[in-house]
């Protein structure tokens, strides 16, 4: 077996590993022609209305804190920054992402998606109800 071959099968078994699928070798390279996106500075008026405790779906308890200016999501036995993409929209992990909602009533959802279409929603305790969703409208006659 070829060094290269090894390679690729160890990069395939970390991808799986991390749930990304197989990676290929030429997408770690690092380009010096390709320019890397500006980072994103979320002001600290906006990460703070982010703080709080959530309820994710299966009951647990999920706290997002603020330390200098990055927020982190802490539960029991892990934490981990979020990473600005915009002011509402933060990558955590490798894959998922999380975007907070605020509705007109001014309640919190974190949104947590994975990227393939899962998704959890968890709202900040404390905040209002969310507002009942409009109801459909009927089909014209």
């Amino acid at each position: 077996m070829s060094i290269a071959t090894s390679v690729g099968i160890a990069l395939s078994v970390l991808g799986l590993t991390l749930g990304a699928g197989p990676l290929d070798a030429r997408l770690l390279e690092v380009r010096s022609d390709v320019q890397q996106p500006a980072a994103v500075r979320v002001p600290i008026s906006v990460l703070e209305r982010y703080v709080g405790d959530y309820t994710h779906p299966d009951g647990a308890t999920v706290k997002v804190r603020l330390e200098g200016d990055t927020l982190f999501e802490e539960t029991p036995g892990r934490r981990r920054a979020y990473a600005p993409i915009s002011e509402t929209l933060f990558m955590w992990g490798p894959v998922f992402t999380a975007e907070f909602v605020i509705d007109q009533a001014g309640g919190v959802t974190q949104i947590l998606s994975n990227g393939t279409g899962i998704e959890h929603r968890m709202r900040r305790k404390g905040s209002p109800p969310e507002p009942p969703a409009a109801p459909a409208a009927e089909a014209a006659a």
